[in-house]
């Protein structure tokens, strides 16, 4: 905690003096994702939230070329959990729970017309998280199974990592009713990766709003709002390289798999007074004992009161 408070701490002191002055809320979105609404099973990448707070500037519809215009704090929280979670096989993947607290900035390199989200944070892995507590609770509350003592004791054990993100992306428009953003992604911490990949908007498109990139499922969501309304379909693919990941340590037992592909869909309604969006995420193997990749289901809900 104290690494993202000096973080805050680091950008807003390098900010001109005149940016407290005009700093304010500009959005809040989130994505909450989970197997079970996608293959209908509770396993491997079992289920992820993340959500994002935007402050900075007024928001005039696209990103200011300062560093500092627009801010983000991002927290995410995933599971990941063997196939079986009373008895797992030889060979499947450890449980592991993750939480993530981050401060990102975003702005518009001109001269490129690209946009950059670039962040450092903290990301904690293990009991400490308390996520599989609050896993096992609700699974009780809905009648599911919870892990079991023996998976749970074999979980991931407590550590602390820092991180740095990189991503940058443009977008080129197709004509009146589609558009392209093709993007490269780097992260450095708890997992290491490097991708590129690019992600189609078909249908209503919103100019003015801001899209942020949710971890597990390369999905994006609103994080700030457009002032139009429109239906969207959304579909994008990626293709990543892991260097290394503290939720799949070393082990006798099964072997990273390093190259890492994921492909996406999904609806997104924008509203004057709410939004909605659905997705679904295929994700190829992430270790050789996982006999298939899966598919996640993915929403986000609000309602501007």
């Amino acid at each position: 905690m104290r690494a993202i408070f000096g973080a805050a701490i680091a950008l807003t002191m390098m900010a001109p003096a005149s940016y407290a002055q005009d700093v304010g809320f500009l959005g809040f979105g989130y994505q909450i994702s989970n197997d079970f609404i996608g293959d209908a099973r509770d396993r491997w990448r079992t289920g992820a939230t993340q959500a994002s707070v935007m402050f900075g500037r007024d928001w005039q519809g696209s990103l200011g070329s300062q560093y500092f215009d627009t801010l983000e704090l991002r927290g995410s929280a995933e599971i990941a959990a063997p196939d079986n979670l009373d008895a797992p096989a030889q060979g499947d993947r450890p449980y592991a729970s993750v939480a993530r607290l981050g401060v990102h900035s975003h702005f518009n390199q001109q001269l490129s017309r690209t946009d950059f989200d670039m962040g450092v944070g903290v990301e904690v892995i293990g009991p400490q998280t308390k996520l599989d507590e609050f896993q096992a609770n609700f699974h009780r509350w809905i009648g599911a199974s919870d892990a079991s003592d023996e998976v749970r004791a074999g979980q991931i054990q407590d550590n602390v990592f820092g991180y740095g993100h990189i991503e940058a992306a443009r977008t080129f428009e197709l004509g009146d009713a589609s558009r392209v953003i093709p993007f490269i992604e780097g992260h450095a911490g708890l997992e290491s990766f490097a991708r590129v990949g690019a992600d189609f908007e078909f249908g209503g498109l919103i100019p003015d709003d801001l899209m942020i990139r949710d971890y597990t499922t390369g999905q994006t969501y609103t994080a700030i709002r457009g002032t139009m309304s429109a239906l969207t379909l959304t579909a994008g693919a990626d293709i990543g390289y892991m260097v290394d990941s503290a939720m799949l340590p070393d082990s006798d037992s099964y072997d990273m798999v390093q190259e890492r592909a994921r492909a996406r869909a999904g609806l997104k309604w924008e509203g004057r007074q709410s939004s909605a969006t659905f997705g679904v995420t295929y994700l190829s193997k992430e270790f050789d004992n996982q006999d298939t990749g899966q598919v996640l289901g993915s929403f986000n809900l609000k309602y501007k009161f």
